[in-house]
Order: structure tokens, then sequence, then C-alpha cells
């Protein structure tokens, strides 16, 4: 007999409870905290210092303790309050907050689901056209056509391109077709099209569409995760190759590509997570079917070895602290790690020139430069 949507839902939110209850973390707490059996916990609805727009659920899991460290099935609670540690631990003598049944809540909530939602799981399907000016007499439009016949094409005022591609080779494809059909190049016309292809690449868009029920199609969200896996392999190969490199020059080359692959991943990743951090605030089903993969991250932040990750996990904080060591390697340009005092003595100057002053060289890292008269 099959079962109802419903109860797949609440199978899937205990699942993720009890993957809680198998981190070191979540052990640690329940350790300190004395735990016993017939205690309840009320897990945070968040986990990473809250940088989107949205407010989180009011309603949270909660779940009876049936050992000092196993779950029983979980409840929803209204504390009526927000919660700010991860986990709250209320003593079997404590009267419960305002509770249902997980069921009840699960049937409201799915009403309220929507469809918006469901966005992350369409398919991308590249279907729309766009058009731009383009101010290279007598050509007057540049458009995207997915469905064109080929990468370029000139047909009366508008140049036709099939994909958004690197500026250059389509510049490239432009000028032979300009020289085949024109016989030159009018001067300035490379530059105009570099800047309608800015334009064109800024507006273009392509559709997402509901799968359909039962359908196995990869969406938005595999295509997603399909490229940051990508980026993890680019990032072993790259970290392999600098472990493994024995000539300064050859590990200086290969520690800076490590850094690039990092500083893009952290840049692609973060605008994941705080997509992801809005859906879950809007509609914590989504949250508490993946609570435990919520919580994991949070560890994995706390476990950086930086002193910055000390803090309150952040995805903020994790983008900077990439971004401080990549511009640590590309931006300090001059070898000084620390400010410079250079201290005249009275002899090398002239007793004419102004007092004692400071003065500030706009490198970094500052160099303070003091003269003394």
């Amino acid at each position: 007999m099959a079962t109802s949507p419903d109860k797949r839902i609440v199978f899937s939110i205990t699942q993720a409870l009890r993957g809680i209850q198998r981190i070191a973390g979540f052990q640690d707490w329940c350790t300190s905290e004395g735990v016993q059996t017939a205690d309840y916990v009320v897990v945070n609805n968040t986990f990473i210092y809250r940088e989107a727009g949205t407010s989180k659920a009011a309603v949270y899991l909660a779940a009876p303790f049936t050992t000092a460290k196993s779950l029983g099935p979980p409840i929803i609670v209204s504390p009526g309050k927000a919660q700010n540690a991860d986990f709250r631990h209320i003593y079997q003598r404590e009267p419960l907050p305002t509770h249902v049944a997980l069921i009840d809540t699960v049937r409201a909530e799915r009403a309220r689901l929507g469809t918006i939602v469901y966005s992350l799981i369409s398919t991308v399907t590249d279907d729309r056209s766009t058009e731009v000016t383009l101010n290279a007499p007598p050509l007057v439009r540049l458009r995207c056509d997915p469905k064109a016949t080929s990468d370029l094409v000139v047909k009366g005022d508008s140049v036709t391109l099939r994909a958004l591609g690197d500026e250059e080779t389509l510049w490239k494809l432009f000028e032979g077709e300009l020289r085949r059909t024109v016989g030159d190049v009018p001067p300035g016309v490379e530059t105009e099209f570099a800047r309608a292809l800015g334009r064109l690449q800024g507006e273009a868009a392509a559709s997402l569409r509901l799968p359909k029920r039962g359908s196995v199609q990869s969406g938005l969200l595999d295509e997603i995760v399909k490229a940051l896996r990508g980026y993890h392999l680019d990032y072993g190969t790259a970290l392999s190759k600098w472990r493994s490199a024995r000539v300064d020059q050859s590990r200086a080359a290969q520690f800076n590509e490590v850094l690039r692959i990092a500083y893009a991943f952290a840049a692609e990743s973060t605008a994941l997570l705080k997509l992801i951090g809005s859906v879950c605030d809007l509609k914590p089903l989504i949250l508490w079917m993946t609570i435990d993969k919520h919580y994991s991250l949070s560890e994995a932040f706390r476990a950086l070895p930086w002193s910055r990750s000390k803090n309150k996990p952040s995805v903020g904080n994790y983008l900077a602290m990439i971004g401080d060591s990549r511009n640590h390697v590309f931006h300090n340009v001059l070898p000084f790690q620390k400010a410079l005092h250079f201290i005249i003595p009275d002899t090398a100057c002239s007793r004419s020139l102004a007092p004692r002053h400071t003065a500030t060289s706009s490198h970094s890292p500052t160099a303070k430069w003091l003269t003394r008269c």
C-alpha cells in the first residue's frame, strides 16, 4: 500500500533528525548538558549567522531523548521567542512549549508550499532569444538565438549568435564574416561589438520548466551540484600538483591555482547557500528534511583553521577568509609584512626643514616613514 506524501515527509524529517544525533558536535553537547531519558531538545532553525533578508520560522523541531544521546519521534514546538543556540535543553520536569504533532504541521506546511520552490528542481531549457542594439551600420541588431543554425550569422541588419561564448572567439567569427561580406572592418566596430555583447550577456535568459510527475531529469540544483563537484575535482588536482612540485616557481604557480579555484568556489557556493537559507526560512519543510546537512555545514565552518571561524559560523566570514588568503598572495606586491619605521639621524637633516612629521605610504602593508629633524 502506497504511503501518503505527508507520511513520507515525516519519515524524511525523522531521518534528518537522527542524522544530527550522529554528529560529534551534538554528542558533545549532550554530554555537557547531562541530558537524561525523557528530556527534550529543541533544534534551532538556523545554524549559520543570518545574512539574508528573510526571517526564520517561529516553529521548531523538538524531540525527546530515549537514551542519553538518542532521539525519539519529533514534534513541532512554538516557544514564543527566537532561539539563538543550536540546541535548547528542556528538562523532564519543565513544561513543554506549545506543541503539535509533526504530521499536522506537515499537512499545513505542504498546503502552503506553493509553486515557486519547485523552480529549484526545474529543468533549464535554453530556448529564449534576446536582442540588443548594435551601432555598426548597416548592422543595427545583435541577437542570441539558441535555435540558430550556425555559431554566427550576418543577415540583413542583424548579427545572430547561437551561444554567448568567449568574446575574442565571437569577435574573430564576426570579423571574418565582415571581411567576407563587406570587404573591410570599419574602425570602432570591435569596440561597439564588445559593448553590445556585454549588454546581450546581461539580458540573456533561459527558461525554467517544472518537471513532469515521476520525471528523473536533472534539474537546476543537479546542474549546480555538478558544477560545484567539478570545482572540487579541479581543486584536488591543483592541490596534488602543488604538493608534488619541487621547483619554487612551479610551487608558486600551483599555489596560485589552488587559491584561484578556492576563491571561485567560495563565491559561487556562498550565493547558493544564501538562496537555500532564504528558501528554508520561507518553507520550513525544506529545512527540516535537510536539517542534518545544515548542522554539518555549520560544524565544518567551525573547524576552519582560522580564528575568525571561532565566531558563529557565517557565509560572509567563509568568503572573507578565502579572500584574505587570495589577496595576501595577489595584492601584496611589496615584500614587506610589517610597517617600516625609518629614523633619520639629526645630522642628516637641515635645521631649516619643517619639524618632525609622519607620512604614510599608500601601499599595503602600510609603511610609516618617520623623519626626525
